[in-house]
């Protein structure tokens, strides 16, 4: 309910401050996990499952847009010797900055965020569960589908000082409506 009502104020905020045009995104992606405490044999450790996103995005100049993103990716954490599976469910509040791009408008992004993790366990190790501030960076591409449609594709990277302080790299496609 806190999320619901921090994207209504943060539209709000935005729309009484002059902003022109108002993008709400979902996106669907794929992670991997820079050196991952559960797999210390692989560099990149896939993740096998389909990761959501979305976000709400104000236009607040030209080529400048104030976006709030929401993800969802896994991550497992070792604790006591044993595996234990979760998620990173993170908050973020960021700029993108377009420009030309091969086939439509570039962007890249950064911002910072509230990270939490939560295990699958119903009775997860204690202390492991938390939330933590992070970071992250994007780049990426959209393309008009029609008037106030666009494909989205994006390259991410976030990271957290979550435990076994997770670097994930993630790869989204979407499609974000503008109103």
């Amino acid at each position: 309910m806190r999320a619901v009502l921090a994207a209504v104020l943060f539209v709000f905020a935005a729309t009484t401050a002059g902003a022109q045009i108002v993008w709400v995104g979902a996106e669907a992606g794929t992670t991997w996990e820079y050196e991952a405490d559960t797999a210390p044999d692989k560099t990149f450790h896939y993740a096998d499952t389909v990761s959501p996103s979305g976000f709400v995005g104000l236009k607040i100049g030209n080529d400048v847009a104030l976006r709030l993103r929401y993800l969802d990716v896994p991550h497992d954490v070792v604790s006591g010797g044993e595996a234990w599976p979760g998620k990173v469910r993170a908050w973020t509040i960021g700029v993108d900055y377009f420009f030309p791009g091969i086939v439509g408008k570039a962007h890249y992004s950064a911002g910072v965020g509230s990270y939490r993790l939560d295990l699958e366990a119903a009775q997860p190790p204690e202390g492991i569960e938390d939330t933590t501030f992070g970071w992250y960076l994007a780049v990426g591409e959209w393309f008009r589908v029609g008037r106030r449609l666009q494909a989205t594709m994006e390259l991410t990277m976030d990271r957290s000082s979550l435990e076994g302080t997770p670097v994930t790299l993630g790869v989204w496609a979407g499609l974000a409506f503008g109103f």
